[in-house]
């Protein structure tokens, strides 16, 4: 079935420079099935706005506003827009404005200029995966621009919620049956691009939200009312959506679904009995799109959440307090994540959600971003070991069968010297290259009858230089792969079994290698499409313990639970807190047996840990349903950290005095110091803390 290997030179990327290509962004463009888009693809592209050597910065927002209304090359959404008017009027823009995002069509998506030549006055920071504007989730049209930011402090503390589907009229969330405590709610859709404008669902405010409730008593209607065709949503899994035709619905009803992980989070963070919750105690949420939210490596994950947390930080920049618009304090709950990055706090998402939280605090406005530990702690999805200089070893990479997703394998080396890799598939032709400390992809050709060729997996090199704080040079190797199976183009697929990673050091030095494994199993509550590739070695079969089974990593092994915190969790800045999870009770562990662990190259261990389990035989915490009434179980690092948010939010609003600089951690409520460094718990660990109108949990009386 396979060919020989074959070399790829910069012609396979065309114009493309070669330090702008991203291994995800570019492998699904390669993988899409031959005539999938039946409408124009765009992409969006993460910039730096740049003062030219003449006006500056109001002069470049002025010049690019005119390029967006002319052109139709470029568009961008609401906020986005309004900041750079304010900055073209002269207004001092702060650090935060200077990135944003914008979308240019998938042809000229690399490139900072206009097709009749124009330089358009932005640094290229990165490109992500096109984006079918099929699907708009019709809520209303966005609000209009809310004015200048407020001056001030407020009093108030915001808990926003950046998620997948929130019942957002479940009584937990309201102050009486007609009134709400969401102030602004954006469920987010895939862009609808128009006339430089590119709307990204719709808009819903409080004073919206009492009206639905006004309107249908019963809270299935009020879901029915705004969505009476059903949600948009895409029909297949990512590879296959760029084929449908526009605006197709499945009359989904997701706000049916006994419990959806948005409610959940929404509810550990932030939900109260109704009428109960204190007077300031607003929510704001942004409900992300169910693309994003499905695809299993998580590249259009960056555009939808970093645009949330931008609209976040608008209206909380905004808020109305007796009288007066003033900036609110804010914490923010995003608990997703993935298993793969480079984990030092340099990749695009961690590294903007830092970027942006910094700012703010720097300006007096206490800002905090709450992330999941990660739930990969057993997932055999990590591998680290140190090669001298010839030395060989190798590892074990099984791709499952009936993957009907790609796979991402990272090999971060901890220097920019030569090595050798070797992939030996369980049949077929052996890949192996002279892995240089330079920009480079190389395919891995797949073959059928009659001659017919493919690229079977692709190999990115890319070196990346030494850093500020003393990280030293890496060099980045990412493997991609097709499925195992596919229904669209049932030969383009490669074997599943066991592939033998192996690889060299063809250097006069020691080499520090960690290889890591995307996240790619299919959520809960979406049809089955992703299976998660995984790590193996002969040393991994030891005994655990605290499993009771042959699953653990001996001594020697390369593939270790170690560093197995998740990518977006990596950064050490102020304001960042990463969670991990515990048990209540368990005789063999105080640490959830999923909850990730540190140490990583950006961050030792998690900030803190909450109980996010009963026992491991009454798993879970108690949340709510996504109607009311209903109590589910919720399990996983993403139950952690809301009850977290939960608790900051309850300390800022008691002390205003606390900043992102003088938190403690064992200063929140009942917080126990561990008795030593702890890798995966951190060094503090909360209880859990029964919410009022909650059942207790099923060990309590």
């Amino acid at each position: 079935m396979f060919g020989a290997t074959v070399d790829v030179t910069e012609a396979l990327v065309g114009a493309i420079d070669l330090e702008g290509v991203d291994p995800y962004e570019n492998w699904e463009k390669t993988t899409r099935p031959a005539g999938a888009a039946v409408s124009p693809l765009w992409q969006p592209v993460y910039v730096e706005l740049l003062a030219d050597a003449g006006g500056g910065l109001a002069e470049a927002a002025a010049t690019l506003l005119a390029q967006i209304s002319a052109s139709r090359e470029i568009a961008v959404d609401e906020t986005t827009h309004d900041m750079l008017r304010s900055v073209a009027s002269g207004s001092a823009p702060r650090l935060a404005d200077r990135r944003f995002f914008f979308f240019r069509p998938e042809a000229v998506a690399h490139r900072a200029s206009l097709a009749a030549g124009a330089a358009i006055p932005v640094k290229l920071l990165h490109v992500g995966p096109a984006m079918p504007t099929a699907f708009v989730t019709d809520v209303g049209a966005l609000s209009a621009p809310l004015g200048a930011m407020g001056q001030g402090v407020a009093s108030t503390v915001i808990t926003g919620v950046i998620d997948d589907v929130m019942g957002f009229a479940n009584e937990r969330f309201r102050k009486s049956p007609d009134s709400t405590r969401i102030e602004r709610f954006w469920m987010q859709g895939m862009p609808v691009i128009s006339a430089g404008r590119a709307v990204i669902g719709g808009e819903i405010d409080r004073a919206g939200i009492d009206r639905l409730l006004q309107s249908q008593k019963e809270e299935g209607l009020v879901y029915d009312r705004l969505f009476p065709k059903g949600v948009y949503v895409i029909k297949r899994a990512p590879r296959g959506e760029l084929g449908l035709t526009p605006y197709e619905s499945l009359n989904a009803r997701p706000f049916a679904l006994a419990q959806t992980h948005g409610t959940q989070v929404m509810d550990l963070a932030a939900g109260w009995p109704m009428g109960s919750a204190p007077a300031d105690r607003p929510i704001m949420a942004v409900e992300l799109p169910q693309l994003a939210t499905l695809e299993t490596w998580g590249a259009r994950l960056d555009l939808f959440i970093l645009l949330g947390l931008q609209r976040l930080f608008y209206w909380a920049d905004r808020w109305a307090e007796n009288g007066q618009i003033k900036r609110a304090p804010l914490v923010v709950n995003i608990s997703y994540g993935v298993l793969a990055g480079p984990k030092d706090g340099s990749g695009h998402m961690e590294s903007e959600i830092a970027r942006m939280v910094a700012a703010r605090n720097a300006e007096g406005v206490p800002t905090f971003v709450v992330l999941p530990a990660g739930n990969g702690f057993r997932d055999n999805c990590h591998a680290e070991f140190d090669l001298a200089p010839g030395d060989t070893k190798e590892v074990t990479l099984r791709l499952q069968p009936d993957d009907q997703s790609v796979s991402f394998v990272e090999l971060w080396l901890d220097s920019h010297d030569r090595a050798r890799l070797s992939i030996l598939p369980p049949q077929g032709t052996r890949f192996e290259r002279l892995i240089l400390p330079s920009d480079s992809i190389y395919d891995w050709q797949g073959s059928v009858g009659g001659g017919l060729t493919f690229p079977m997996a692709r190999v990115y090199v890319r070196p990346y230089p030494a850093t500020t704080d003393g990280q030293n040079g890496r060099t980045r190797v990412t493997i991609a792969f097709l499925p195992s199976q596919n229904h669209e183009v049932p030969h383009q697929v490669v074997p599943a079994g066991a592939y033998t990673l192996s690889l060299m050091n063809d250097s006069a030095r020691p080499l520090g290698v960690q290889i890591e494994m995307q996240r790619d199993e299919t959520p809960p509550s979406f049809p089955a499409w992703g299976r998660q590739a995984y790590l193996d070695h002969a040393l991994a079969h030891g005994w655990d313990p605290q499993k009771a089974d042959y699953s653990a990593p001996e001594s020697g092994c390369a593939v270790t639970r170690k560093g197995t915190l998740s990518g977006y969790a990596t950064h050490r800045t102020p304001g960042v807190i990463v969670v991990g999870a515990g048990f209540d009770r368990d005789a063999l562990a105080q640490a959830a047996l999923y909850s990730g662990s540190g140490p990583t190259p950006g961050r030792a261990r998690p900030d803190v840990s909450v109980v996010a389990e009963e026992t491991r035989v009454h798993a879970g915490v108690m949340a709510a349903a996504t109607l009311s009434g209903g109590v589910t179980l919720f399990s996983g690092t993403s139950n952690a950290a809301p009850q977290v948010t939960r608790a900051l939010v309850g300390a800022l609003a008691g002390s205003p005095g606390i900043t992102a600089t003088n938190l403690a951690m064992a200063d929140l409520p009942d917080g126990r110091l561990m008795p030593g460094p702890d890798d995966q718990l951190g060094p503090v660990m909360l209880p859990y803390r029964l919410q009022q109108g909650r059942p207790s949990r099923r060990m309590r009386s």
